[in-house]
């Protein structure tokens, strides 16, 4: 009885396995968003690269915010994982006993890290660059503005990862800050289509501004940026209630922190 019961379990557990397999080769070939929305749902984020990459490179684009932002979320949450283990193995070689490390093994890993971080970035970067952006800008409605939202998005994201690489080891760091540069111009383009209050707009208003203040030292222009940014977005606020409330209030308390600070230098 036993040993019937135990096969019984095992046929099951090869049915499930057939199954399950069958339903993911499937999602794979066919239609890999839903599977990566569940990756990303449950934090294995490097499944949500590899089927991101996959949906894309055949041709599609994130038509959702949803999934849009699943993208820039979930990239920067795998760009975190990777940065915080590449840190981690470079403070034990700079803090650990030497008499303690295996050098041979530590050098190595932290090279290895070093480089699975930059490409995380390099990656997105491809995806934005070769494919998103371009299907976008495709899209894109200049009668109606339609697409615009997609495009702030997905250049400023761009912008953001140029700019993020600055403080990767082994980029060519005049070359990250034209192309972080550009990508926040050129959002520009497309900045005037959407409500100023759109939490969007504020994004690529508080990434710009920083970028301007902290990498091209230019505090009046960022300063400028923001309190513009700030005083559009006040005239619109009656439409505040068609965006993510929260996510207004935290921008523009960001905003806000940056311009008391700017202006206290």
């Amino acid at each position: 009885m036993a040993a019937t019961s135990s096969l019984l379990s095992l046929n099951c557990l090869s049915l499930w396995f057939l199954l399950t397999f069958a339903v993911y080769d499937d999602f794979y070939l066919d239609n890999p968003l839903p599977p990566a929305r569940l990756a990303f749902a449950i934090g294995e984020y490097e499944d949500m690269a590899l089927f991101l990459t996959h949906y894309i490179t055949s041709g599609q684009l994130l038509s959702t915010p949803q999934d849009r932002d699943m993208f820039t979320f979930g990239f920067r949450k795998l760009f975190d994982k990777k940065w915080s283990q590449m840190k981690a193995a470079e403070a034990q070689l700079e803090f650990g006993d030497p008499a303690q490390l295996n050098m041979k093994i530590l050098e190595p890993y932290i090279q290895k890290v070093q480089q699975e971080t930059v490409k995380v970035c390099d990656d997105a970067l491809k995806l934005l660059e070769d494919y998103l952006i371009p299907g976008s800008v495709a899209d894109f409605n200049p009668g109606t503005g339609e697409g615009a939202e997609h495009l702030v998005v997905y250049i400023t994201t761009a912008g953001a990862i140029h700019q993020t690489k600055l403080g990767l080891p082994n980029v060519d760091a005049s070359l990250e800050t034209t192309a972080a540069n550009r990508a926040y111009m050129a959002a520009y383009d497309y900045v005037p289509e959407l409500n100023p209050i759109n939490p969007v707009v504020l994004r690529w208003a508080l990434r710009y501004s920083l970028f301007l203040s902290d990498v091209m030292g230019d505090t009046p222009r960022a300063l400028h940026l923001a309190q513009s940014s700030i005083s559009e977005a006040a005239a619109y606020e009656d439409f505040m209630y068609d965006y993510d409330i929260k996510q207004i209030q935290s921008l523009t308390n960001e905003l806000n922190n940056r311009i008391n600070f700017w202006i206290n230098q």
